[in-house]
């Protein structure tokens, strides 16, 4: 399904108060991955994917923490985990969404419990 539409968010970051002289230095962030499909009745049909993931310290030039974007922080987080990962995320979230058009596995009512009566 190439419809499905993938959005990345970071929802939080640790910080270093204090390393070598930066005050706010990111080490973690919290980021999840969300997949959105409409293209079948019964939808719209959402996955979601979250983790967090360390990023590297002293790599490029410091950012003070206020001027920092979602778009440059989710970069980080990108180049750590290498674009298969990223893909196998994305992946994973958009599975979610086939798992609810055509569920993998179903739960039909026991055929015994269905008179309503009894026994």
């Amino acid at each position: 399904m190439s419809d499905i539409s993938y959005t990345w968010r970071v929802g939080a970051m640790d910080c270093y108060p204090d390393f070598s002289g930066y005050v706010d230095y990111v080490f973690t962030v919290h980021w999840d991955c969300l997949s959105y499909y409409s293209g079948v009745s019964g939808g719209p049909f959402n996955g979601r994917v979250y983790s967090c993931t360390s990023v590297p310290i002293n790599t490029g030039e410091f950012i003070p923490y206020p001027n920092l974007t979602e778009n440059q922080v989710l970069t980080w987080v990108w180049d750590t985990i290498g674009q298969d990962q990223k893909n196998a995320f994305e992946s994973g979230a958009g599975q979610q969404i086939l798992n609810q058009i055509t569920p993998p596995v179903v739960q039909p009512p026991l055929p015994w419990l269905s008179t309503g009566t009894p026994s």
